[in-house]
Parts: C-alpha cells; structure tokens; sequence
C-alpha cells in the first residue's frame, strides 16, 4: 500500500467495507484493514470514487474525465461500462442521498448530474444525454470582488457624467456670454 498515493475513498454505509482508488490504477475493496478485492484498470487512472447508500452502485471517476460504473458487487473479472462527461479529470464525485443522481465535478470547471438507474445485473447505467446548463459556478470572494469593482466603476461613470455636465455648463455660459458682447456692439 505505501507505493500507492490515493486519491478517492468510499465507505459503505456500515463502514465495514472501503473502496479507494489511487497511483496504481486499481479499485480496492478493502475489509478489516486488508484488501480484499483490486480490480486492474490500466486504461484508465482512476480519480475518485462513490458508492450508493443502498451499496447496490459503484462509480468511479477518471483521470480522462470518464465516469466508470463498475458491475457490483465486483469481482476481479473487470465489468465495467464507461460514459464520457468531461474533458478533464473528475476530482470529485457524490451520489445524491436518494441514490437517483450522480454528481461529477472536473478540473475543466465543469459540474454534470448524472442521473443513475439500476440494471437487473446491478450495474448503474448513467443516462448519456446530458443538458448543457447555462450557469456558470463562481467562489463567493470572486464575485464580492466583481461587485466591488463593478460599484467602483459606476461611480466613476457617474463623477464622469457630473464633470460633463458642469464642463457643458461652463461652455454654455462662455458662449452665452459671447454671443451677448456680440450683440451689445451691434
């Protein structure tokens, strides 16, 4: 195990049975501090990983931004099916606690929600067509930020139109002014 660096952990819902991915390209099912299963994915390096709350569906998310769903319980036969979501690695996944969807988020700022259905074999299949959304994810402090520069602008905009005005003004009595003395020596 020490030649591993792991990058995504599950538990089952009793905690008794651990999954987790890493360096090496396997899934490993791990009980009672040993592993009990690995399952070899050297096509693919494995990321993350996520298990149902009914511990009926096992996905796992990939370095290629492929979501893995995995035949479970799995055995080191390696079934699997693979659906294409991003175009970068997935670093975090979540089931939803109704086991109904699939959360994925990418290096690529990308968020898919997948929606996850049984197989009689007990394989989750993810429903390929996926909706592009329109919204677009930003950290609080950036858009505290956006709105700070944006409220900057508006004044200045705003001091800008004032300066106009009075400059206007100025010029306006100037050639009132002028038009005054012309008219006083006609």
């Amino acid at each position: 195990m020490k030649s591993c660096s792991y990058t995504g952990i599950t538990a089952s819902e009793d905690a008794k049975v651990i999954y987790a991915v890493g360096s090496d390209r396997k899934l490993k099912e791990i009980t009672d501090s040993t592993i009990a299963q690995s399952v070899n994915s050297a096509d693919m390096l494995l990321t993350t990983v996520a298990l149902s709350r009914n511990s009926k569906m096992l996905v796992c998310g990939g370095q290629d931004g492929h979501v893995r769903s995995y035949k479970y319980p799995f055995s080191d036969k390696n079934v699997w099916d693979d659906y294409v979501g991003h175009s970068g690695p997935i670093v975090k996944m979540k089931i939803t606690l109704n086991d109904e969807y699939l959360v994925t988020v990418s290096s690529d700022s990308t968020v898919m929600i997948w929606s996850l259905q049984e197989r009689d074999s007990r394989n989750v299949k993810i429903e390929k067509e996926t909706a592009w959304a329109e919204e677009v994810l930003v950290m609080r402090s950036d858009l505290a930020e956006k709105n700070f520069v944006m409220q900057e602008l508006r004044a200045r905009v705003a001091e800008q139109k004032m300066e106009n005005e009075y400059q206007l003004r100025l010029k306006d009595m100037n050639f009132s002014d002028r038009i005054k003395e012309l008219t006083d020596k006609f």
